[in-house]
């Protein structure tokens, strides 16, 4: 009757097992493979066992919350099935499987229960490696509970057994649950050593799947400052996982750490990918703490590449998960929202976020890294200065100082913030020597990212270059080879045929002669070749430097044309500050306006890879940013962008992003009286094969009576007027339901074009 009831509950196992969906799907085939066949008794057990630590495994992702009933139902028939045939050691393992399961159920004093019951029946029958895997379990359990005591205990006491079993198996899994008892005591130089000796040991033993192993390796690398080297091994467990199949809970922090070391040595790229790809791990087995870690991680990288409203996805995820972090992470998140609401204008998530964190100020005091700290209170000082608390913000950014975490990459930010408090003061010189450190900060990290990516060109040349020397050495030698080979058998043929070479001897001996000559030949014309290619080479390369000479003196005009602009904006800036007419205050805003949208131009040449052309939309973009900032539109007035991403070269951008910055500064002034809301659309395409349409549309009150070019007197369309008779374009004005500029010129460089293909055509101007 029992022997029934058990295969019932096998079959019934069984059949749930296969209607649910798998994880890994070879894998369970196999052990269901497994399963099926093995025969009562020790077999039977051993199968069910190992489907058990699969479903142990699957339990701790988010999709199969049934796969830990599923895992104590298996434990329940082992230990009923161990206690009938009486096998102590099949009891022991039995256990060491309810350990397992009730520490991913988070109830430790049962898997610490377990896991001890499990060590006493296997010294019991004085197995050593029973209770070596038993004590492994418990060493797991404790781990969980932070009893540094008993771990440090039970990881000293296996390592004593495992020398005395003496298998490569059990010293590879002594030395690494070493090394990961000594990286909460972080003794790196320790913890390295004892890696080392478990890689060396399961090495021997034929086990690949040691990624893990290489991934701490890596983190010990990264963390001693050699993040080269750290990267080779963070790649090479990344290749190991990918070549085992690996989709475990560990994928999450080998993914991290690539993405980390990557951060360190400026692949900046690859580790937002491997960010998105250890998010999406972390998603699948619901570690909210782990995925805001890592999207607090992200989250900074965004910033510092410049991906600030890309980034508005991860912000949503920090918020969501706040409930899920400890204090630290806490702090830094609520600072990273706080920080990207400001800078992307959201002053009213802002203000809520800044509500949210004031209640957890105290944990500054406590025991919290000096990371969150800086995070902190930077948020804190961008805060105050929004607010134009002067007092506050120069008294949060001192602490940001204090911290010791200012790294090169957050110097632009730090002077940035000094400039903002020190124009606030009336600081006026003081503000413009930290807007220009701030300006020479960003140039030397763009320069620095740029010589990283001729440094690395130049390792991926010589790398390139030996290996054609090696495929060329090797050529040689075979030839070489061949050569010796062909001398030997020409020995041998000699000395078997002495008597017949001796009657033909003149014969070799005139066409040995005339081998001589032609080989005379072929090497004096291999010379001539070899000159002629060696002076082709020499005069590509000259070529080449000049060309990549002039690129770099080009964007080195562009930029410090760029700086002095910036530096003109800064003194008109200034100049105001000492004025009492506001029409001479609204005078200097606007040349101020105008400067930023040629400014803008050079930045835009000097950072792109072509020098020769603006990317017409993404200017657009950037530069209706400057007005919501510089208008302080808020909410009130909206600005709508539809731009194909035409290039002009600047002889005709600058004219187009004056025009634009009239047209609009009018708008706001005029179109919108009373604090009304309206919207503002700036609308740029092609008109034809080389004809471009520009216009800017408000719908606000519109101008009254008849519009007429010539009946214009104020500067804006003065300005406008002359820009579009430097562009040789036709200027209309509309007001009908609001007010448009629009002008439609011909491209330059399509123009330009199209005369290569075309010569003789005549472009013709309206």
């Amino acid at each position: 009757m029992q022997s029934k009831s058990f295969l019932l509950i096998l079959v019934l196992t069984l059949h749930a097992q296969f209607v649910h969906a798998q994880w890994n799907r070879p894998l369970y085939n196999q052990l269901t493979k497994n399963l099926r066949s093995a025969s009562q008794g020790q077999q039977k057990i051993r199968a069910m066992l190992a489907m058990g630590d699969y479903h142990v495994e699957q339990s701790y992702m988010v999709a199969f919350p049934q796969s830990l009933d599923t895992a104590l139902s298996l434990a329940k028939q082992c230990e009923d099935l161990a206690k009938s045939t009486g096998s102590a050691q099949d009891l022991s393992d039995t256990y060491i499987l309810y350990s397992k399961a009730y520490n991913y159920a988070s109830r430790y004093p049962e898997s610490i229960n377990f896991a001890r019951k499990a060590v006493d029946l296997s010294a019991s029958v004085k197995n050593d490696t029973g209770v070596f895997n038993a004590s492994r379990t418990l060493f797991r359990a404790f781990v969980y509970v932070y009893n540094t005591d008993s771990t440090r205990i039970i990881t000293a006491e296996n390592m004593s057994l495992a020398k005395k079993i003496g298998t490569k198996r059990v010293l590879g899994a002594a030395y690494e649950d070493l090394a990961d008892n000594t990286k909460y005591r972080n003794l790196k130089n320790e913890i390295s050593h004892l890696l080392d000796s478990a890689i060396m040991y399961y090495t021997a033993t034929g086990k690949k799947d040691i990624q893990h192993l290489l991934t701490s390796q890596a983190w010990i690398y990264n963390q001693s400052g050699e993040h080269e080297k750290a990267f080779t091994t963070i790649s090479k467990a990344l290749n190991l996982a990918e070549e085992l199949g690996d989709q475990t809970y560990y994928m999450i922090y080998l993914y991290d750490g690539y993405a980390d070391i990557s951060n360190k040595t400026e692949r900046w790229e690859t580790a937002e990918h491997y960010y998105q790809k250890a998010l999406a791990v972390a998603a699948k087995y619901a570690d909210r703490m782990v995925e805001s870690d890592i999207a607090l991680k992200l989250q900074r990288l965004m910033v510092k590449t410049g991906k600030i409203k890309e980034s508005e996805d991860v912000i949503a995820l920090i918020e969501k998960n706040y409930s899920q972090c400890n204090p630290t992470l806490l702090l830094q998140s609520l600072a990273a929202v706080l920080s990207h609401h400001i800078s992307t204008g959201s002053y009213s998530r802002a203000e809520k976020t800044y509500q949210q964190l004031l209640p957890q100020m105290h944990q500054l005091n406590g025991r919290i890294e000096r990371m969150a700290r800086k995070d902190v209170y930077a948020a804190l000082t961008q805060y105050h200065i929004y607010h134009k608390n002067v007092t506050l913000g120069q008294h949060y950014l001192d602490l940001y100082l204090e911290t010791g975490e200012i790294m090169l990459y957050d110097k632009p930010l730090a002077h940035y913030m000094q400039f903002s408090i020190d124009s606030l003061n009336g600081n006026y010189i003081g503000a413009i020597r930290n807007y220009q450190l701030a300006g020479r900060y960003e140039d030397s990290i763009f320069n620095l990212h740029k010589n990283r990516q001729l440094t690395e060109l130049e390792v991926q040349y010589d790398v390139d270059k030996r290996k054609k020397d090696n495929a060329l050495l090797k050529q040689e030698t075979e030839l070489q080879s061949a050569r010796a080979a062909k001398a030997n058998y020409q020995k041998n043929l000699s000395l078997s045929g002495i008597i017949l070479l001796s009657m033909i001897v003149g014969l070799i001996v005139r066409q040995y002669r005339l081998n001589q000559k032609r080989r005379k030949e072929i090497a004096s014309k291999n010379r001539e070749l070899e000159k002629l290619l060696t002076d082709k080479e020499n005069l590509l390369q000259e070529k080449e430097g000049l060309l990549e000479e002039k690129d770099w003196l080009l964007k080195e005009i562009h930029h410090r044309v760029k700086n002095n602009l910036q530096v003109v904006m800064s003194l008109l800036n200034t100049q105001s500050y000492f004025l009492n007419d506001e029409t001479a205050k609204e005078a200097i805003r606007n040349s101020q306006h105008r400067i930023h949208s040629m400014s803008l131009i050079h930045k835009k040449l000097y950072q792109s890879e072509n020098i020769s052309s603006v990317n017409m939309a993404v200017y657009f973009e950037e530069l209706l940013d400057y007005y919501k900032i510089a208008f302080d539109t808020v909410n009130r007035i909206r600005f709508v962008l539809q731009a194909e991403p035409v290039e002009l070269d600047p002889s005709q951008a600058v004219p187009v992003g004056l025009i634009l910055n009239e047209a609009v500064n009018n708008a706001l002034k005029h179109a919108f009286p009373d604090q009304r809301t309206g919207q503002i659309t700036v609308s740029f395409k092609t008109a034809g094969q080389s004809r471009l349409f520009l216009s800017i549309r408000d719908n606000g009150i519109g101008m009254p009576g008849e519009i007429s070019l010539s009946g214009f007197s104020s500067l804006g369309m003065k300005l406008i007027r002359g820009f579009s008779g430097e562009l040789n374009g036709e200027l209309k004005i509309h007001s009908a339901k609001g007010t448009e500029v629009s002008i439609t010129f011909d491209n330059n460089n399509m123009a330009e074009s199209m005369e290569e293909h075309y010569p003789g055509t005549q472009t013709i101007t309206a």
